[in-house]
């Protein structure tokens, strides 16, 4: 009786043995544990539900998501691409502006006479390593125009007068194609630019122009 009401009784079986005044908070120590074991497993099944219903969800979003950065990278490729062909289009001459040029610095007929001209350019686009392929400022272009003269002069001065006046601006790079005989000439220009750049106006002509 005294057992059943939680009070301390003798243990019959083992009379020697000490009452165990700590079994009932034992008890509610494992009662709480288990119940922690059961809660727990309830959290953990809950979670891993949790989980697969999202891996499930992030798997059509990943698939999507290859297939968008599969169809980027060929964008980029085709801009790449165009970027290099528009590099290879860009350059271009106004042989019409280098042909008066050419004309001023001669000297007028009779005395010096133009039998041919011809003209070349020659060109090639340039990338910058480590830049975007599909950006315009990774591509440039290098370019070389060359224009051959061939002529008749009265003088043999009149040729290296030529020679000096083209040389006269910083576009031009002139170089004799052969011998100079019997007034005959042959000229070779090189310039990397696509129209005549004008000479640096002397310091002495702005004084002038100033007062």
């Amino acid at each position: 009786l005294r057992a059943a009401q939680g009070e301390p009784a003798l243990n019959f079986a083992s009379p020697w043995k000490p009452v165990d005044r700590s079994a009932r908070t034992r008890q509610l120590v494992l009662a709480g544990v288990f119940g922690l074991i059961i809660l727990g497993g309830l959290g953990w099944l809950w979670a891993d539900g949790a989980v697969r219903s999202i891996t499930r969800q992030i798997d059509p979003i990943t698939k999507e998501a290859k297939g968008l950065k599969s169809r980027y990278d060929e964008r980029q490729i085709e801009l790449g691409a165009w970027r290099h062909l528009d590099a290879w289009a860009r350059p271009e001459v106004d042989w019409l502006a280098h042909l008066d040029r050419v004309t001023d610095a001669m000297t007028p007929p009779p005395d010096m006479l133009l039998t041919e001209i011809s003209g070349r350019m020659e060109a090639a686009p340039t990338f910058k390593p480590g830049q975007p392929l599909q950006d315009a400022a990774s591509w440039a272009h290098v370019q070389r125009g060359t224009i051959r003269l061939s002529g008749l002069a009265a003088d043999r001065d009149l040729p290296q007068s030529l020679r000096a006046n083209p040389l006269a601006s910083p576009t031009y790079a002139v170089h004799a194609r052969g011998p100079e005989t019997d007034g005959a000439f042959q000229l070779e220009l090189t310039t990397p630019d696509t129209t005549p750049i004008d000479p640096p106006t002397p310091a002495s002509d702005e004084v002038g122009s100033s007062r």
